[in-house]
């Protein structure tokens, strides 16, 4: 009776019925899960290696704000990391230093020099236009008209870092950019962009995106304006993504157009699926699972010893590696390592497991089934 009583207290507890108590728990859960999978990686491991980790979760989560809630592929979010690393880091730099690595630097632009923060911020701004820019024409597109749409995306950042050689040293490393970046502060970051990703899928626009991932006609039948929810929500995925690609810059110190082109789609795009692209869940899931693959094979890739076996060198390891783990997870679990559900929901599920059904009336505690697309957005 006891153990009764103290599992319905639980399943009380992981069905808040208000937006911000859902947000908080869900934030909550999957920060605790983040906080582990780091000091198990500290541990094992190293602070780089963490810190890369926190900085693809960045990226994964806001890929999934619109990949997940629009059911749209996008393969321009390693352009908005681009443009966000070498705005974030040229706008940081020690005017000195940056003159002497970039001899033709503009002299209008020469004496600029803010802050951290400030060149930060003003880098995520400049995503932030480029993403309403560009997502002015995204949004009315067909789907996957959409998709191929942001791959221009990725290519006009591309095309334009490298051509810009007197802001970016074009297809040479940028280098001398301000190295701040700790695996706490990565932590801060991905925390806050759990949050808002959780924030987003649980509001009103956030459950009206989704309703036209199920059903665009249905959607529209029913009020909902699919080409604003749909920009809004790629604006935002913009800017987290531009919020890793500002981290990753401040942590290298060092990077050049390539590093933010096909191989970067590829795999943030790679940890979504895995985990799941329609829960913030699988973001943080799919990230962690294709981070130890690719780092545990990458160790064997130079060739290495086992006690009398001795391995030859296998380029290209992590890479073979990942596409198994891609194809896998598509043939056995085609909608990811989580499903469609996040975690906090299937605890809750399986909290309730034993209980007397509930009626018609209280079967989902009172809150909207969010993965019900139509009915979801109506009852909002």
């Amino acid at each position: 009776m006891k153990v009764g009583g103290t599992r319905a207290r639980l399943a009380r507890l992981f069905e808040p019925r208000t937006l911000p108590g859902r947000v908080l728990l869900g934030t909550l859960v999957l920060g605790a899960i983040v906080l582990l999978l780091c000091l198990i990686g500290l541990t094992l491991s190293s602070s780089t290696l963490v810190t890369i980790f926190l900085i693809n979760l960045v990226a994964v989560v806001g890929l999934g704000v619109f990949v997940g809630n629009s059911g749209v592929l996008s393969f321009g979010h390693a352009g908005f990391m681009g443009l966000a690393a070498y705005a974030s880091g040229i706008l940081s730099m020690d005017p000195v230093v940056r003159d002497t690595i970039l001899t033709t630097f503009p002299e209008a632009l020469s004496g600029i020099s803010l802050p951290l923060g400030l060149a930060f911020i003003a880098a995520l701004g400049l995503v932030g236009v480029l993403a309403l820019v560009s997502g002015l024409a995204i949004s009315v597109l067909p789907r996957d008209a959409a998709a191929i749409a942001t791959l221009g995306v990725l290519v006009i950042v591309n095309v334009t870092l490298l051509a810009s050689e007197d802001v970016t040293s074009g297809a040479q490393p940028l280098y001398g950019v301000t190295v701040e970046l700790t695996w706490g502060l990565a932590l801060v970051f991905a925390l806050l962009a759990i949050t808002v990703a959780r924030l987003f899928r649980e509001s009103r626009t956030g459950l009206q995106l989704r309703a036209s991932r199920e059903d665009e006609l249905a959607a529209e039948a029913f009020g909902v304006n699919v080409r604003a929810v749909r920009l809004q929500s790629w604006v935002l995925s913009g800017v987290i993504a531009g919020t890793a690609g500002a981290m990753l810059g401040h942590f290298l110190g060092a990077f050049s157009p390539g590093q933010f082109y096909l191989t970067a789609t590829i795999s943030i795009v790679a940890m979504l699926i895995v985990g799941g692209a329609t829960t913030v869940s699988g973001a943080v899931m799919g990230t962690a699972l294709v981070t130890v693959v690719t780092e545990v094979l990458s160790r064997f890739e130079n060739g290495t010893s086992i006690g009398p076996v001795d391995l030859p060198e296998l380029f290209g390891l992590p890479t073979l590696g990942l596409a198994v783990v891609l194809v896998a997870t598509m043939y056995f679990r085609r909608d990811g390592l989580i499903g469609k559900r996040e975690i906090d929901v299937l605890i809750a599920r399986r909290l309730r497991a034993g209980r007397p059904t509930p009626t018609p009336a209280t079967a989902t505690g009172g809150l909207p089934e969010l993965d019900d697309g139509v009915a979801a957005a109506e009852r909002s």
